[in-house]
């Protein structure tokens, strides 16, 4: 199994000030056991969303491989892998705050900053790939030898929440708040849609905010083939595609993040 590309996609919304951070977040890294991607979504009516997203993505992706293996076993999941790095970004998130706030600055972040995010992990030794997810961003993933699109946690578009999970860090808590999260677990190199004959194959995974997904799952359920779409941007269309889109009413007016990664694979068995 080896990743032949991977590519890290964000464009503000227009509304956006000059200088205003794009509260999305993004980040990957890629091991010889493991791979992790990650992206994450800050609330917009929270301050420091965008700081408090960027070290929640980047905890995730800094995790040793031990607590990569636990986190196969979604009972432990949970604890051994998700909670574990948000406790160390909620950490160094307060060590980064100004040691002297103003009083406004201080209530806002007992009322707390929060983030949806999505985080997934591909064993390559054990073939499997593991996605946990708390709000509403959204994977896809499909193989070229299967029209199928398998969609996570949201199937379809109406049943995005409109006031979804969230990890939430509050100045005067020690831990931060971490829900359950939807967790899947998929052994993708076993796949059983391969023809016969076929020994190896590539499989796509899409991680997409809010926004983006919305339009996904609309376009999927129209009989589209959003997926396609996807897998055809590039860095110097991708401000582009999204303009039209907006222009177009198809994509909300906010900010637009995807992770796009194509993994290469070999069939398992006889």
């Amino acid at each position: 199994m080896r990743f032949a590309r991977t590519l890290r996609l964000t464009v503000p919304k227009s509304s956006r000030a000059p200088g205003e951070a794009n509260e999305d977040a993004l980040a990957h890294v890629i091991r010889r056991r493991y791979a992790i991607f990650a992206t994450a979504d800050g609330a917009s009516q929270t301050i420091f969303a965008a700081t408090w997203a960027e070290f929640l993505v980047a905890a995730l992706c800094a995790v040793d491989f031990e607590r990569i293996r636990a986190a196969a076993d979604e009972q432990i999941a949970r604890d051994a892998f998700l909670r574990r790095q948000v406790q160390q970004a909620a950490e160094q998130f307060r060590r980064h705050l100004p040691p002297h706030l103003p009083w406004y600055v201080e209530l806002s972040l007992e009322r707390g900053v929060a983030a949806t995010l999505l985080v997934v992990i591909v064993l390559r030794r054990e073939r499997l790939l593991v996605a946990l997810a708390i709000g509403d961003c959204c994977l896809a993933v499909w193989s070229e030898s299967n029209g199928h699109v398998h969609r996570f946690p949201y199937e379809a578009v109406d049943s995005l929440p409109r006031r979804p999970w969230a990890v939430v860090f509050r100045l005067d808590r020690a831990d931060a708040d971490v829900p359950t999260p939807c967790i899947l677990r998929c052994p993708f190199a076993l796949d059983r849609d391969m023809p016969a004959g076929q020994s190896s194959g590539r499989l796509f995974l899409a991680l997409m905010t809010d926004a983006l997904a919305e339009w996904f799952l609309r376009a999927y359920a129209a009989g589209e083939r959003p997926h396609e779409e996807l897998a055809r941007l590039r860095r110097r269309t991708f401000a582009r595609w999204v303009s039209r889109q907006r222009a177009a009413g198809q994509l909300r007016d906010d900010d637009t993040t995807l992770l796009l990664a194509r993994v290469s694979w070999d069939k398992v068995g006889p």
